[in-house]
């Protein structure tokens, strides 16, 4: 019997439930994490089998644990995998100077254009700052540098990657933990059905927009161009789902369009979250910037058509008269144009939507994704 990979999966933040599951199946698992008290560990409670450990809650303090804590169990594991291309990624590789293709740079996003967002699109809670930003940019130049292995969610990012310094790197383009299509899929009942459900209005049509309210998210665009349709006279509703739902109905309220928002708690990816894809008429991604982007998918998978801003990984899945619709980022006019478009294209939007799930079934499947991650890792 083949001997089972050790693997330890570092984390500054939060990571997706799916990725610990699905690897915790495949690799003996052990997650350190720092230590966070206003957000869990992992994005849902994990029902994989893996061992925790909890570092200090500061940054600078969970890097200095990392370095005793990766040199001193080098022998236990085959492999370390870090979560971004930051702090943690740093001490990490300090720690395996020596062996450096040990450690495998998980990249899901382009962390330093992420907090460039904060400039042209700030919230209170994440303030920009040009000191805060080289930081991020050196970071990434001086892991990418450094590092010898990695896995990038998206051709995007793996250019992103060589750029800054990795251009004799091994870099690994897999899908995060892909889409579970049998879960994503066609309603088998009405959309309205589905509606009365779930409590949602039957009549007019629905937006769906699940992404985080974050800058790099830009979801005040998403609320200006609701602003516009109803200006227009069109009986439209939008729904968000995430944790910052609270914050998405200020919003809301502060542009007079509450009224027609229905903002509530994130939803279990596999428990009620795909009702919702299927309750809606059109899914918006307006990210200003993006390293994949998992809802589109999910709702391709769905057969829901989607509209998404022409930026990063986005543009590798969602092709403007293909599988979707595309805009500029930033723009609200041409994004209420777009759900327009969607919304009276009837039999052209479920061509979209169904070209986008074949994509999805050919090339994102999560069993795939997470049996080529538990492979490189």
């Amino acid at each position: 019997m083949n001997k089972r990979k050790q693997v330890c999966f570092i984390a500054e933040g939060m990571v997706d439930f799916r990725l610990i599951d699905g690897l915790s199946q495949r690799v003996d698992l052990t997650l350190v994490s720092r230590r966070n008290d206003k957000e869990p560990i992992t994005s849902q409670p994990t029902n994989g089998k893996l061992k925790v450990v909890i570092g200090p809650a500061s940054r600078l303090k969970f890097g200095l644990f990392l370095l005793s804590f990766v040199r001193r169990n080098m022998q236990s594991f085959d492999s370390y995998v870090v979560l971004g291309y930051g702090l943690a990624a740093l001490c990490s590789n300090l720690a395996l100077f020596d062996r450096p293709r040990m450690l495998v740079v998980y990249a899901v996003c382009p962390s330093e254009r992420y907090y460039a967002c904060r400039r042209i699109n700030p919230i209170i809670s994440k303030r920009y700052s040009a000191a805060g930003y080289l930081a991020w940019l050196l970071l990434a130049r001086l892991n990418c540098s450094m590092s010898k292995r990695f896995i990038a969610v998206s051709n995007y990012l793996a250019e992103l990657i060589r750029s800054h310094g990795a251009s004799s790197a091994e870099i690994r383009v897999i899908p995060a933990y892909g889409v579970n299509s049998l879960i994503f899929k066609p309603a088998e009942l009405s959309r309205e059905s589905i509606r009365a459900k779930l409590k949602l209005p039957v009549a007019g049509k629905l937006i769906f927009y699940s992404s985080r309210v974050v800058p790099e998210k830009d979801f005040r665009t998403v609320l200006r161009s609701l602003r516009r349709l109803l200006d227009r006279g069109i009986d439209v509703w939008l729904m968000n789902t995430s944790g910052g739902y609270r914050e998405f109905l200020d919003e809301a309220r502060a542009l007079g369009v509450d009224n027609r928002v229905i903002a509530q708690q994130a939803r279990h990816p596999f428990l009620g979250l795909p009702e919702f894809y299927q309750a809606a008429d059109v899914c918006i991604q307006a990210s200003l910037e993006e390293g994949l982007g998992i809802s589109p998918l999910e709702a391709l998978a769905c057969g829901i058509p989607v509209i998404a801003s022409s930026v990063g990984g986005l543009n590798e899945t969602i092709v403007d008269g293909v599988t979707g619709w595309t805009v500029p980022p930033n723009d609200d006019s041409k994004l209420a144009e777009a759900l327009m478009e969607v919304l009276n294209s009837g039999s052209e939007s479920r061509r979209r939507a169904f070209l986008g799930r074949d994509l999805v079934l050919s090339k994102f499947d999560e069993e795939k994704a997470l049996d080529e991650f538990a492979d490189f890792a």
